[in-house]
């Protein structure tokens, strides 16, 4: 049995405004996208940069832009302040012009299954999400974390305990 006391470690001031990570997001330039989804209006896609680290790209919803980008982020500090292993989340801001789909990128179509990301695709889910006024798109970058995912959380009921395949 591990002691919690053990598992505990004071968090600074400075190591809280810091963060989980380098904060550094994706490089600038372009992404390649490498997967696609869309939940009611949260398309997410795995971005990957020149330095092959993949990210998550999670954007806000129109008509509450910066909202739940902000809270993302927000969050994600608190809870590694509370000892949680999270994902290092920024906020970015790219243009469409920065995003190039890798060959044989796939998302899941709900009736039709697997399907090739093509550029009507993506700027189709685009069109879902906010804007800036200069047209660029606000979004957050969360770094994927090492090893293998379980699951995703189940936002009713009790947590998910089995992975989804």
């Amino acid at each position: 049995m591990v002691d919690a006391a053990r598992r505990f470690r004071p968090v600074t001031p400075e190591q809280m405004l810091a963060g989980p990570g380098s904060g550094t997001g994706p490089a600038p330039g372009a992404w390649t996208v490498v997967h696609a989804k869309s939940e009611a209006y949260r398309p997410d896609s795995r971005s990957k940069t020149r330095w092959a680290r993949r990210f998550a790209i999670k954007f806000d919803p129109p008509i509450q832009p910066e909202l739940t980008s902000a809270a993302d982020v927000i969050t994600s500090y608190l809870l590694w302040a509370a000892g949680y292993n999270v994902p290092d989340n920024v906020i970015v801001t790219f243009r469409r012009e920065d995003l190039h789909i890798q060959s044989g990128a796939t998302y899941k179509d709900p009736i039709k299954g697997k399907r090739l990301i093509t550029d009507e695709y993506l700027d189709g889910l685009l069109d879902k999400v906010a804007r800036r006024p200069d047209g660029a798109y606000r979004a957050v970058a969360s770094r994927f974390l090492s090893g293998k995912p379980l699951g995703e959380f189940d936002y009713e009921g009790a947590a998910r305990t089995t992975p989804r395949t």
